[in-house]
């Protein structure tokens, strides 16, 4: 939905995304950065999507329906006016009387003309899609590719770029035979051995194609769990699996991910855990390395990123949907709209937060990449 404070719209804007793009992508095929913003795109164009689907529902006049930002590129006039703009970096939607102090605009067919439930299920649409995007992505992926399942094995499933093991020279697929002479059998094995280490140098015996070669690596120590590590993954494979059990599986992974999210947003806000936010930035450099993993991976990345969206979008922040629907709430319980300026205050509140969030993700980016 659009903006509703001081009569502008709501724009989901990524734009600073391109503050360090070039950065990023250094060295890397300019086509990952048009998979980054495709997704990304996607995942925001699904949120308003939302919004207007459900204004039409209920009878809101939507006046535009833009994919992208920027020139206009194509532009198709029909009772909404759908564009089509050079900047593939989300979208927006304007729907008509969509300020509410503003007495020409309470057409029949307006935004505040309607109840305050009817704008409430406008408002919560825009996430609703965003979780349906995330669970049927996550249909599509288990349903074609199979469940990913964890293999208890010695073996490197990923190596992180700039991790000590990838200086080191190790390698998706290496197995390792052993490490300081003690026989590696299994993934817990690697754990043991690698865990409690971080700082001492560590001699690993590696099987790659029956060529064994041996690697000094140190593991890093973790900043939070303070453990050590080196910067692999297990390795994982995919089993098939049924329609309905992909199904299921889809449903109860965006359900987990819904709620731990949550969770983690309600302990960090208590101060019961350290704050790390990833902002435009640092999202993009995650999509960047998912992509080298696959495209299943990338798929699945862009569903939790859908997911987190819309959960986001939920919080009682004004200026979100979900402060909308609290607001909207107090409306229908005292049937009394908070004042002109009462509600400026809260929608500059709002963004103002939003700004010093989005730029202390940004900070925390580029000091965790770029040192």
């Amino acid at each position: 939905m659009g903006e509703r404070a001081r009569g502008k719209t709501y724009k989901m804007n990524v734009t600073s995304l391109l503050t360090r793009l070039g950065g990023i992508f250094s060295g890397a095929n300019i086509m990952d950065a048009v998979y980054i913003l495709l997704a990304i795109s996607l995942v925001i164009t699904i949120h308003e999507a939302g919004h207007y689907s459900a204004a039409r529902i209920v009878g809101v006049y939507v006046e535009k329906f833009s994919l992208g930002f920027g020139p206009v590129l194509i532009r198709i006039k029909r009772e909404t006016e759908f564009l089509i703009s050079l900047i593939p970096l989300g979208g927006y939607v304007k729907m008509r009387g969509e300020h509410p102090f503003e007495t020409s605009e309470k057409a029949p067919d307006g935004f505040f003309a309607k109840s305050p439930l009817k704008r409430i299920f406008i408002v919560t649409a825009g996430p609703a899609g965003n979780f349906l995007l995330g669970f049927f992505i996550f249909f599509i992926t288990t349903w074609a590719a199979g469940q990913l399942v964890m293999q208890n094995l010695a073996k490197a499933g990923n190596v992180l770029e700039g991790s000590p093991a990838q200086k080191a020279g190790l390698e998706a697929g290496d197995s390792i035979v052993s490490i300081n002479g003690q026989r590696m059998e299994k993934w817990d094995d690697l754990v043991a051995a690698i865990h409690p280490s971080p700082g001492k140098e560590l001699l690993f015996v590696i099987d790659r194609d029956g060529k064994i070669l041996k690697k000094n690596i140190t593991p890093e120590q973790d900043k939070q769990s303070g453990v050590g590590l080196i910067g692999i993954s297990a390795p994982f494979t995919r089993l098939p699996v049924a329609p309905h059990r992909a199904f299921i599986s889809a449903a109860n992974k965006s359900a987990a991910i819904v709620v731990m999210t949550a969770r983690f947003l309600v302990m960090t806000i208590a101060g019961k855990v350290k704050a790390e936010v990833t902002g435009p930035v640092g999202i993009a450099s995650i999509m960047k390395d998912t992509l080298s993993q696959g495209w299943i991976a990338f798929f699945e990345l862009t569903a939790l990123l859908s997911l987190n969206l819309g959960l986001i979008n939920l919080f009682p922040i004004p200026i979100l949907d979900g402060g909308h629907v609290v607001m909207f709430a107090w409306e229908g319980i005292t049937k009394k709209f908070p004042s002109e300026k009462t509600y400026g205050i809260l929608q500059t509140i709002g963004l103002a937060f939003l700004l010093l969030v989005m730029l202390a993700a940004t900070r925390s980016d580029l000091i965790r990449i770029f040192g």
